[in-house]
C-alpha cells in the first residue's frame, strides 16, 4: 500500500470528487439528496409506487434481516415439499394435479397455506422410517423449522444477559451458514 496525501491523484478518488462536483452543480429538483447526513440511507417502493427514504436504522436492519430469514425458511420448505413429492409420489406431475383438483374443490377455509403444508410434509417425511437425509435443506435448518423446541429455546437462549457476546456470535455464524472457517 502506499499513502497518497489527500487522496490525490488517485484515480478512484478524482472520480469520485467529479461526480460529486457535477452533482453538486445540478438543480435543487434533480438532486436526490440535499441534506447531509451522517448515517447511511435506504430507498424503497411503497405498495402505491411512492419513493421513501429514511436512515439506516437498526429497525431497517432487523426488517432486512426478517425478511432474509422468512425468504430463507421458504426455501427450505420448498426443499421439503420436494422431497415429499419425490418419496410418496411416484408421477409428481399427475399427483400433484390430482391434489390440486381435490384442494380446489374443497372449502376455500380448509385449504392449507404453503407453511402448513410444507411443516405437514417435513413432518410426514420424518416419521418415514427409511428417510435418512435431512427433510429440508440441511439438518440444521430442519433443527430451526421444528416448532416449540428449536427455536424458541435457541430464541432464549441468544437473548440470555448470562450467555457471553462471543458464544452468541459463533451460534450465530453456525446457523447462517457464516462460520468464519
Amino acid at each position: 500500500m502506499i499513502k497518497v496525501k489527500a487522496h490525490h491523484g488517485e484515480p478512484l478518488n478524482e472520480r469520485a470528487d467529479t461526480q460529486a462536483e457535477n452533482a453538486r452543480q445540478l438543480q435543487d429538483n434533480c438532486r436526490q439528496w440535499t441534506v447531509r447526513t451522517p448515517s447511511m440511507t435506504y430507498e424503497w417502493s411503497d405498495s402505491n409506487g411512492v419513493k421513501q427514504t429514511t436512515a439506516w436504522s437498526k429497525t431497517v436492519r432487523k426488517a432486512m434481516v426478517r425478511g432474509g430469514a422468512e425468504c430463507q425458511v421458504q426455501e427450505a420448505m420448498n426443499h421439503t415439499v420436494t422431497n415429499w413429492c419425490k418419496t410418496f409420489l411416484r408421477d409428481t406431475n399427475a399427483g400433484l394435479r390430482s391434489i390440486s383438483q381435490a384442494a380446489s374443490m374443497g372449502v376455500q377455509g380448509d385449504l392449507m397455506s404453503n407453511d402448513r403444508w410444507g411443516r405437514e410434509c417435513m413432518l410426514q417425511l420424518q416419521e418415514d422410517e427409511n428417510w435418512n437425509k435431512p427433510t429440508a435443506t440441511t439438518w440444521v435448518a430442519e433443527f430451526l423449522l421444528r416448532g416449540g423446541e428449536s427455536r424458541e429455546i435457541l430464541g432464549s437462549w441468544i437473548r440470555s444477559g448470562k450467555v457471553p457476546e462471543a458464544k452468541k456470535r459463533r451460534v450465530k455464524q453456525v446457523i447462517t451458514c457464516s462460520f468464519p472457517c
